[in-house]
């Protein structure tokens, strides 16, 4: 699923189910005030945010999905992931999240 024109909010009490294999791909800036369940890539150009109200989660490694941002990422909200949640910077390419 590609999300275009320069942001893709998903409001409060919304659901994102992106499934393994899936890629759900925003042009521009995500943020998430709702609750999305990713086993799959979630891929914006620009920021991503997940607000106070927002929920991500997903399953345990090795089938764990993953977040990439162009811009800046900001958490205000819940990972409730099971397992391992690793944050890296593509920059500086680090070894351990």
């Amino acid at each position: 699923m590609r999300m275009s024109g320069g942001m893709g909010d998903l409001s409060s009490n919304s659901l994102l189910d992106n499934n393994r294999g899936a890629t759900f791909q925003v042009t521009g800036q995500f943020v998430n005030a709702g609750t999305v369940s990713n086993a799959g890539t979630i891929s914006t150009t620009g920021n991503f945010t997940n607000s106070s109200g927002g929920v991500i989660t997903g399953p345990a490694a090795p089938l764990r999905g993953s977040i990439t941002a162009g811009g800046y990422t900001q958490n205000a909200g819940m990972f409730g992931a099971i397992g391992r949640l690793d944050f890296c910077a593509t920059m500086n390419h680090p070894a351990a999240g």
